[in-house]
């Protein structure tokens, strides 16, 4: 019986069964010319949302539109909504969130800020969730170095990577550059390059006046890295990056901190960027030591006061980044400075790893 074709669907449809195998031919083709299109850039795909357009996403990623346009074989800029895009870059990673995650402490571990962050992967407030991936720029991870020398590792059972860069007293960022890691996943056997140690310049002055550590051995705070002069995020503008003067360290808030030194309390009281803050002299050395985001003082202290080595000056907080009382933008941390009498700063790393 002979069939009426009345629509181009029905003879395209009848076209391709009855030319099943060539088809099949044409489309595997063309499919290996898309899965070949790009492939000197990383693995990476966004995907188009309502208001994107080339030049704001090339903005967001730190590359330019035409470099997109050539990653994806566009002709025009024209792009629609739910179209994935590659983009042109070895600049990110993805990063799956683990329990304790916080957008602020994955910011630290990273040198990237929180507010980085939310903008790549489109978030609208702090919320994250457990095994969540998200996107994060590698190259405010890097530093700019060439390590020509290091060490190797082999990774054992229950390691991390952040476990591993505390033990060898260097940054995460460092290891994953060296041997090209896009994420955090290890392998048991894994034989992992090691950066070599940064070599820090230490006062021996300053060193022999800071004689106790922060915090009591039996307190319950985090392993740290150096932190000093990763990019943060707030200022009063609101706008303007900046670097950050001090180091930080993970502790529950209301953890009691203690006088590195003995000195006299020049300031104390509340700052929009530190919070509930104290600045202590120290005695005999042209230096100052500073503490922030405190949740609240010890008792009785004012400007002039004399402070003791090991003296008890005030409990661990999560106040700051606003006007007073503001709590609750980052997580619980102490946050420990040192300014020189010019109030140029010092970093104070070093000087805590070698107390704690």
């Amino acid at each position: 019986m002979l069939t009426v074709i009345k629509t181009y669907n029905e003879r395209v449809d009848l076209m391709i069964r009855n030319n099943k195998t060539k088809w099949l031919v044409v489309m595997l083709f063309i499919s290996m010319m898309t899965i070949s299109t790009g492939t000197s850039y990383a693995d990476f795909t966004y995907t188009v949302k309502s208001g994107d357009s080339l030049y704001l996403i090339g903005k967001d990623y730190s590359v330019s539109a035409s470099s997109i346009k050539t990653a994806n074989n566009l002709t025009t800029d024209n792009i629609y909504i739910n179209q994935r895009l590659i983009i042109p870059t070895d600049k990110i990673i993805e990063y799956k969130v683990v329990l304790g995650d916080s957008l602020w402490k994955i910011s630290q571990k990273y040198s990237t800020t929180a507010d980085r962050i939310k903008v790549l992967n489109n978030l609208k407030s702090d919320e994250i969730n457990v095994g969540q991936v998200l996107i994060i720029e590698k190259n405010m991870t890097s530093t700019g170095s060439t390590y020509t020398n290091y060490r190797t590792h082999t990774v054992k059972s229950g390691e991390t990577l952040w476990g591993i860069a505390i033990s060898y007293d260097v940054s995460v960022a460092g290891i994953k550059s060296l041997n090209n890691l896009t994420s955090d996943y290890l392998t048991l056997g894994q034989v992992l390059k090691i950066p070599d140690s940064q070599a820090y310049t230490i006062d021996s002055a300053l060193a022999s006046k800071l004689i106790v550590f922060p915090f009591k051995s039996s307190s319950n705070y985090e392993a740290f890295t150096n932190n000093y002069a990763a990019p943060r995020d707030y200022s009063n503008s609101g706008t303007t990056t900046r670097v950050h003067e001090g180091q930080d360290i993970m502790a529950n808030k209301g953890t009691p901190v203690y006088a590195m030194g003995a000195g006299v309390i020049t300031n104390i009281g509340w700052n929009d960027y530190g919070g509930y803050r104290l600045m202590i002299k120290l005695d005999g050395v042209s230096y100052s030591l500073y503490y922030a985001h405190f949740s609240g003082y010890a008792p009785s202290l004012y400007v002039g006061k004399k402070i003791a080595v090991g003296e008890l000056v005030g409990y661990v907080g999560d106040t700051g980044y606003g006007p007073e009382v503001t709590t609750g933008k980052f997580p619980p941390h102490l946050h420990v400075g040192l300014y020189k009498s010019d109030m140029t700063t010092v970093n104070p790393y070093p000087y805590l790893r070698d107390l704690r």
